[in-house]
């Protein structure tokens, strides 16, 4: 499959048609300013809206993720995180949607109301879900499962998305995301922010959107708001999956003089994590509060905790200039689907969480 055109390419229409993409993405998604308490004002990337069903940042990785498979004539795809992914559900909804089988590797985060949730509907969508003590138990699972497929043991020729869908692959997602949000300004929908926070997981978000940056001149500064453990989100990962996309694109032929991003060019808050992965904070549960009174929602493990540094930024202890945030949840409102699901239609592994 190829692009259809529907979204911003610039100089880099002619490397992207020669990569499969399946389009998901009601794009661009919308900017608009919101007014909070206090009389703060604030622009948001209204990425929540990205699909009527479901939303958010993980649909723009989806689309070329999901069109590899499809080339691949695979008939299985699989992915990991913890009980509540936003990315398994986005997986799960969009590989259904093609008639993919779909595993979902998952490992114990602190349980919260978004959790259940998100664990009734990735049953309701037909997610296969395996539980497992650790993300790295998680990830020897799905390497087995692939290499099983590729020696014929097993009759699923299955695809692998890494952790949030953040491969070179995925991230060309949020490259063509920053140039979306390039067009917009040009186009007067906003000013050019100062400054743009978007939670840092899984490293994709960001590794595109700084790399976009680069290449379409565009002078904002990311700032990324760190919600996993260090391990695995830092500024070394982001920048080498940054540089990763940059040469994906140019073996694609894309005719780009862009220099490699240095570490150092890599903004990255640590201070809103709360010390767990998923554990709700008393900044969080603000933030979402203050964002729901808005119109806008969000959800405890990711994007609350970014918001929280927005709302520090604007009441003042940082710069000045337009702020912009990057809501990468879904706004699509699946409580009635998941209320259709009982505890004991999951596998067992999984009632305990209820």
């Amino acid at each position: 499959m190829s692009n259809d055109g529907h979204r911003p390419m610039l100089d880099l229409s002619s490397a992207l048609a020669k990569i499969p993409i399946r389009t998901f993405a009601h794009l661009p998604t919308p900017v608009e300013q919101v007014e909070l308490e206090g009389g703060l004002k604030c622009w948001i990337k209204r990425d929540d809206l990205s699909h009527p069903t479901y939303g958010g940042n993980k649909v723009r990785k989806l689309e070329f993720l999901v069109g590899e498979a499809l080339r691949r004539e695979c008939n299985a795809v699989a992915t990991m995180g913890g009980t509540g992914t936003n990315h398994g559900l986005a997986t799960a909804i969009f590989a259904e949607a093609e008639g993919l089988k779909c595993h979902l590797a998952l490992f114990p985060q602190p349980v919260t109301d978004h959790v259940l949730q998100s664990l009734k509907l990735y049953h309701a969508h037909g997610a296969q879900l395996h539980l497992f003590g650790t993300f790295a138990r998680a990830a020897v699972f799905l390497a087995a499962r692939e290499l099983a497929g590729r020696t014929g043991h097993s009759d699923e020729r299955l695809m692998v998305f890494g952790p949030g869908g953040s491969s070179p692959l995925g991230t060309l997602g949020f490259v063509n995301a920053a140039f979306e949000l390039a067009e917009q300004i040009r186009a007067g929908e906003l000013p050019e922010p100062a400054r743009i926070y978007c939670p840092l997981g899984s490293n994709g978000t960001l590794a595109g959107l700084a790399l976009g940056m680069r290449l379409t001149g565009l002078k904002s500064r990311i700032i990324g708001i760190r919600v996993t453990p260090l391990v695995g989100a830092n500024s070394f990962f982001v920048a080498s999956l940054a540089n990763k996309t940059l040469a994906l694109l140019q073996r694609h032929g894309a005719a780009l003089n862009a220099s490699r991003i240095g570490q150092g060019e890599i903004t990255i808050d640590h201070s809103y994590y709360g010390g767990t992965y998923g554990l709700p904070t008393e900044a969080g549960e603000a933030a979402q509060a203050s964002a729901a009174a808005a119109g806008i929602g969000l959800e405890p493990t990711y994007t609350a905790k970014a918001f929280a540094a927005v709302l520090e930024d604007l009441q003042g202890a940082k710069e000045d200039g337009p702020v912009l945030y990057w809501n990468t949840f879904s706004s699509a409102d699946m409580s009635d689907l998941a209320q259709g699901i009982s505890p004991t239609d999951l596998p067992a592994d999984f009632q305990r969480f209820f």
